[in-house]
């Protein structure tokens, strides 16, 4: 292996500067094609799990020595106050910039393989958080409904700590027009008026909705419902919450193998 060699960037007038500052927001992410992982035990992890989606990794001035990056990584020192402008979140270590996979519009007649997730959550933070415990619990595939944040957007790689890149996507209808297709018959829904979701006798193969906080889900149209109880008064839970009890519930009957 040759010695590793950054190069310097000093000025805001940088091209690639640009780019990464572009992919601090889901339109950038779109149009490059790319996303920005926090963090070096992040950057590491992705290293050894997805060192294909790897491409550049920009270092704050004061960074001791070049990470061990896979061959094709370029690696960028930015001098000065550059680096905070990219590091939003402070960490003060290692952004790495990677290639984001496309994803696919969902195919009406494919059924669910083992427990999947069907995403309309808005928020990114809460986005990444659901995909980090959806991982956890071998889900593989998750559907992004219109209303969903992108994945790939800063908060929501922040909140996954890297887990993006091991799932596969597609691209989902708006929730408000799940019950013109054909899926509703594969999905279990989590609404208050469900079934206990400590009970009720789980699919093998099953996608299970996460409502949106405060949305919810539209009313009557969904056959199969669980809900977790709760103490009277108590509305909902946090989304993601939500969604880790009942993928925790699935597999108290199928377990990981």
């Amino acid at each position: 292996m040759g010695k590793l060699v950054a190069q310097q960037i000093a000025s805001r007038g940088n091209p690639r500067l640009k780019r990464w500052l572009q992919l601090l927001d889901g339109r950038g992410i779109r149009k490059n094609q790319q996303c920005l992982f926090f963090g070096e035990r992040v950057v590491q992890e992705i290293f050894q799990r997805q060192p294909g989606h790897c491409l550049e990794l920009m270092y704050p001035p004061s960074w001791p020595n070049l990470l061990h990056a896979p061959a094709a990584v370029s690696h960028y020192i930015l001098e000065g106050q550059l680096f905070k402008t990219v590091d939003i979140f402070g960490t003060q270590a290692p952004i790495l910039m990677c290639k984001t996979p496309a994803i696919p519009e969902w195919d009406q007649e494919e059924a669910p393989r083992g427990l999947e997730l069907v995403c309309p959550l808005g928020d990114p933070r809460n986005v990444g958080a659901l995909l980090r415990t959806a991982w956890a619990f071998g889900v593989r595939k998750v559907m992004l409904l219109k209303e969903a944040a992108s994945p790939f957007h800063p908060q929501s790689t922040r909140s996954a700590s890297g887990a993006v890149l091991n799932m596969a996507f597609v691209h989902g209808p708006s929730i408000k027009d799940l019950k013109d297709y054909q899926i509703i018959s594969t999905l279990v829904a989590m609404d208050a008026s469900g079934k206990d979701v400590t009970t009720f006798p789980w699919p093998r193969n099953v996608r299970i909705l996460i409502g949106e906080e405060g949305q919810g889900l539209p009313e009557n149209v969904f056959p199969q419902k669980v809900a977790i109880p709760m103490m009277a008064g108590v509305n909902s839970l946090n989304a993601v919450v939500a969604g880790s009890i009942a993928m925790y519930a699935y597999r108290l009957q199928h377990p990981l193998s």
